[in-house]
């Protein structure tokens, strides 16, 4: 799903937009999953994002373990 569109039909809708980095995050947060391992995987994939969000978000996950 092309991300503007999919974004605009959720706000359309009154949903909040919440993106695949930040379900990892929260997932990490309340324990359901380990989202350094998961951000980990997606790196693997055909997901695009720029490195420096990524490398941000990994930094996030890691604090958290501290």
């Amino acid at each position: 799903m092309d991300e503007r569109r999919g974004r605009a039909a959720a706000q359309a809708r009154g949903l909040l937009p919440v993106g695949t980095l930040n379900l990892i995050d929260l997932g990490d947060e309340l324990g359901f999953l380990d989202g350094i391992a998961a951000l980990q995987d997606l790196r693997q994939t055909t997901f695009r994002a720029e490195k420096t969000l990524l490398d941000h978000f990994e930094a996030k996950l890691k604090g958290r373990r501290q």
